[in-house]
């Protein structure tokens, strides 16, 4: 087609240099006008502009001016978007003549088509299509010539691309066809060529993890990665890849490169890192470990990426059963020890790390795996102790830590990892011979005399670290914590820790919560170690600490403890994290104080005497802490038993001690927190109480106290018989009175209930252990009649019933060993059998005779609730007898004072009354005075003083009548002077 366009618009002739377009430009490129187009306007392009635009002219006499083309070039010339163009019926030829028998021997011709198949379909395969090409490359596969093998790398090569829809349902109306094309595809990495298998590999990765940006397609559309990535997991082809890693060879690490590229990017999806597991991928990985030289570093890296992917992502357990066998640990081995031999590279010592971890998880999931013969155990502690004692091994003679992050980490993991080794018994031995514990213990200094490399913040994360592990492995050397050697330092390191030299912990780390500022961390893990000191038992570790004065110092540091947790900062600010951090580890602080105290007072009674009078006066102060904080989450609870505890072991049993324990009001405490502390607490706080009410002077101290409703100790006791009794769900009455005479303090359950062992308690004495009945028993037991003032009618109905609990255990007791017997088919002897069956009966009659004794005195409640009932009603019927005379003479009153002839009737009434009041028998010589007052209007008798409501008279009259009244009471007077 001719290119060259002149285009005349006045006297301007254009052509293509003018555009700057050579000829051969022009002919290579698309056309700029097709056939099917419409045909250029050429006055619209002579007059194109619009009639609100008008181009600005140039001058007279200047340059002509450049013409205005309009060029259509379309997407398809510009290269943006491709037309789709498929030749279905030419694959399908190729495919019928590769596989046509008779067409076996035409190479030729099988190349040439396979080679036109690979330029019509470079920009992929459509979804309807894949099927013939797989099965042409299984027909080529199954000819084994090496002249197919570039065809069949072409082929796969256009399968990197992703697959073209025509139509938007063909992801899902293909998705079987691609299941099985994928799977096709991972089978050809059979055939024995190496670059058929790269290119393969490669394919597949860049289907599963492409990033390179596709041009478009005209009229069709790409499947997503999504879909790719989902066909690729569904159709197996990550086992299927596992296994042809078997047959790469060793020597050919470019290939196994490519393979470890595309495992690591499948085994992120835990469907494929099942698969992968199936095909026994991580034995494979580790075995393929043994010819690992200094150059192959990057597959190393990959095959530790996919392992960790697999614990991660997939099955850890069969993961770990897989690699927990001396032909995968070995190759581990060796690659850790090469990789210490590369510490100066950032590289290498990640990987170390990293292969330090797996061995570290494999050790926790078995700790009887060949860790001991693959030379493990013996290289993690060679590095380790290497630096802290002086090692001449020639394998760690020049081995150094730099103050780097990973080697900093490395030294974390490796002790992390030695503590794993400790659950297997066989590896303590050497533990020892590779002087671990020197090792442990060169950190157990203060941490500015410690000589290291890494700064102060990661010494002291080092040494928090070694001393937990020392708390650990006391249970596994009993030797340390009974040999000097190792007890001496720990108490000079508690010596700086409870001193105040300045230092300040960075709290950083794990093992550092809540030690910023102070020494918290340290004392903490301290304390812990010297916890497994006491509890060892060993006297002379006893007179090392007595020669110590430990209890002194713990005492020191409790009170300074106390007093942290009293401030005010404590008590009235409101807490954030980090101090309910801090808070807690001085509740556990302290817990661990008491409970040194606690043993080392138990062991030995003569330990008490070392108790002073500030330590009893402490644990007091101690023990009465508010009820509010015990639900805080923080440890107070414990706090509560390490008390209670501490009060048990140092205070019980000793005379000095329990007469300043009373003193300071150590049994009010006691009741103070037993009733507001939960019921799960109660059964150690009144078991002691009963231990102290063994001492005479303790018992006005019991009866006398009250809470702040005002209920006394007995009460308090009957209220937790009747909840412990509400939670076994027993049946009783709602007063308290027995239902069922057989086994009255159980409930029909447990009463039918028999131990399944012989090593399991019986119900019978379980319960009596587990909940409070046999202790509210015991303190009833040591109070007299006399003693139980504070108890109200109804609880006698109670207190009948604890009074007969020792002989209904019995009782249940021996039903339970009947039940057995019968159970277990087994007949006593005759007199046995008799003597079983009396203690039976004579239960249940006590039972009955504890009921009817029971129903009296509810009847006999009820009578004196009903006659105090009485009492209560004749009260108000009194009181509405006088109120209702109150308004009778009220009445009377306003009738008296309303009413003139009432009044004089009210008068009438009242002479007759004082008139009918004097005796009848009048003496001779006796003479009558006249004791009214004439003139009087009142109707009250006379006195000095009269009081009245209304006085209608006037002053005159008044006075009067008060001269009429002087005059009778001195004539009175003077009547009674004659004889």
């Amino acid at each position: 087609m001719q290119c060259d366009l002149n285009v005349t618009l006045g006297t301007v002739s254009v052509d293509n240099t003018l555009l700057g377009l050579s000829d051969s430009a022009t002919s290579a490129r698309a056309p700029l006008h097709d056939a099917h187009d419409p045909p250029l306007n050429m006055a619209s392009l002579a007059g194109g502009y619009p009639s609100s635009v008008t181009p600005a002219l140039p001058p007279a006499g200047g340059p002509p001016p450049l013409p205005v083309v309009h060029n259509v070039i379309p997407d398809q010339a510009l290269g943006i978007v491709r037309e789709a163009t498929f030749d279905h019926q030419r694959l399908a030829q190729a495919v019928d003549l590769l596989t046509s028998p008779a067409a076996r021997t035409l190479k030729k011709r099988h190349l040439t088509s396979l080679s036109k198949l690979i330029a019509i379909y470079s920009r992929g395969f459509p979804l309807d299509d894949l099927v013939n090409v797989l099965v042409a490359l299984n027909a080529c596969a199954e000819l084994d010539e090496p002249e197919y093998i570039p065809v069949m790398c072409g082929l796969v090569e256009c399968l990197r691309l992703p697959f073209i829809m025509q139509q938007a349902s063909d992801e899902v109306s293909y998705r079987g066809l691609v299941l099985d094309s994928l799977a096709q595809l991972g089978y050809l990495l059979r055939v024995n060529h190496r670059d058929l298998r790269a290119q393969i590999i490669s394919s597949l990765h860049e289907l599963h993890s492409g990033k390179e940006k596709i041009k478009a397609l005209k009229e069709t559309k790409r499947v997503s990665r999504a879909y790719l990535r989902a066909t690729i997991t569904e159709s197996g082809l990550s086992e299927t890849v596992m296994k042809a890693l078997a047959l790469v060879e060793p020597s050919d690490s470019e290939l196994r490169l490519k393979f470890f590229q595309f495992l690591r990017d499948i085994s992120l999806d835990p469907a494929n890192c099942e698969q992968i597991l199936n095909a026994g991928g991580a034995f494979i990985l580790c075995v393929s470990l043994r010819d690992y030289s200094n150059s192959d570093y990057k597959e190393v890296e990959l095959s530790i990426e996919i392992l960790w992917n697999l614990i991660e992502f997939g099955n850890k357990d069969l993961v770990l059963t897989q690699i927990s066998n001396l032909q995968c640990m070995m190759p581990l081995h060796g690659v850790f020890v090469a990789e210490m031999s590369q510490g100066h590279s950032l590289y290498h010592r990640t990987l170390r790390n990293d292969l330090l971890a797996i061995i570290c998880v494999i050790a926790r999931s078995n700790p009887d795996g060949p860790l001991i013969e693959s030379g493990i155990v013996k290289s993690c502690l060679l590095y380790f102790t290497c630096v802290e004692t002086k090692n001449k091994n020639a394998r760690v003679r020049h081995l150094k830590f730099s103050n780097t992050p990973e080697d900093f980490e490395f030294k974390k993991l490796l002790l992390a990892t030695i503590l794993v080794f400790a659950d297997n018994r066989s590896t303590l031995s050497m533990m020892e011979e590779n002087k671990l514990f020197p090792a442990l213990f060169y950190y157990i200094r203060p941490i500015p005399t410690i000589d290291s490399r890494f700064d102060c913040s990661q010494v002291e994360e080092i040494q928090l670290q070694c001393i937990a592990a020392l708390c650990t492995l006391t249970n596994y050397f009993r030797d340390l914590v009974r040999s000097a050697t190792y007890v001496k330092p720990m108490l000079q390191f508690l010596d700086w820790c409870v001193s105040d030299d300045g230092f300040r912990s960075q709290g950083n780390s794990f093992y550092s919560a809540g030690g910023r500022s102070n020494k918290y961390s340290q004392l903490r893990y301290c304390l812990r170690f010297i916890r497994q000191v006491v509890k060892s038992g060993d006297e002379r570790c006893y007179l090392i600490l007595v020669e110590n004065e430990l209890i002194l110092k713990l005492l020191i540091l409790l009170n300074d403890l106390l007093a942290t947790m009293q401030s005010e900062r404590t008590l009235e600010n409101p807490l954030t994290q980090k101090q309910d951090e801090t808070e807690a580890v001085v509740l556990e602080i302290t817990c661990d104080s008491l409970l040194i105290l606690s043993i080392f007072s138990e062991v030995n009674p003569v330990h008490k005497e070392l108790i002073p009078r500030d330590g009893v006066e402490l644990v007091c102060q101690l023990l009465a802490v508010e009820p509010e904080r015990v639900c805080r989450g923080l440890g107070y609870h414990k706090l509560l038993l390490s008390v209670i505890e501490a009060v048990w072991c140092c205070v019980v049993g000793h005379s000095s001690n329990e007469r300043t324990f009373l003193e300071l009001g150590g049994v009010y405490s006691i009741l103070d927190t037993l009733d507001s502390c939960p019921g799960s607490m109660r059964t150690i706080f009144l078991s002691c109480l009963l231990d102290l009410m063994e001492n005479p002077t303790a018992m006005p101290h019991v009866l006398t106290w009250q809470n702040k409703q005002g209920v006394k100790a007995v009460q308090l006791m009957i209220r937790f018989w009747k909840e412990t009794e509400a939670e076994l769900g027993i049946e009783r009455e709602t007063s308290g009175i027995i239902q069922r005479i057989t086994n009255p303090l159980s409930n029909p359950d447990q009463s039918d209930s028999l131990p399944l062992t012989t090593s399991e308690k019986s119900p019978a004495i379980a319960e009596a252990c587990d909940n409070l009945r046999s202790k509210v028993f015991g303190f009833f037991n040591k109070l007299s009649a006399d003693e139980l003032s504070g108890l109200q009618p109804s609880d006698y109905v109670w207190l009948s019933l604890i009074e007969k609990y020792l002989d209904f255990k019995t009782a249940e007791v021996w039903s339970e060993i009947n039940r057995e017997l019968q159970a277990e088919n087994i007949r006593p002897t005759s007199p046995d059998a008799e003597l079983l069956e009396n203690v039976i009966r004579i239960s249940l009659g006590r039972a009955e005779m504890a009921r009817e004794q029971q129903k009296d005195l509810y009847e006999a409640y009820l009578a004196q609730e009903k006659g105090e009932e009485q009492l209560f009603y004749g009260e108000i019927r009194e009181t509405m007898k006088q109120n209702e005379k109150l308004i009778r003479d009220f009445d009377s009153y306003i009738k008296r004072t309303s009413d003139y002839g009432s009044l004089k009737r009210a008068k009438r009434n009242q002479i007759e009354s004082i008139a009918n009041s004097r005796s009848q028998h009048k003496p001779g010589a006796a003479k009558e005075h006249v004791t009214m007052v004439e003139g009087t209007m009142t109707t009250v008798f006379c006195q000095q003083l009269v009081t009245a409501d209304h006085v209608p008279f006037r002053h005159d009259d008044v006075r009067k009548v008060v001269h009429t009244a002087a005059s009778s009471r001195r004539e009175a007077r003077f009547s009674a002077d004659v004889p």
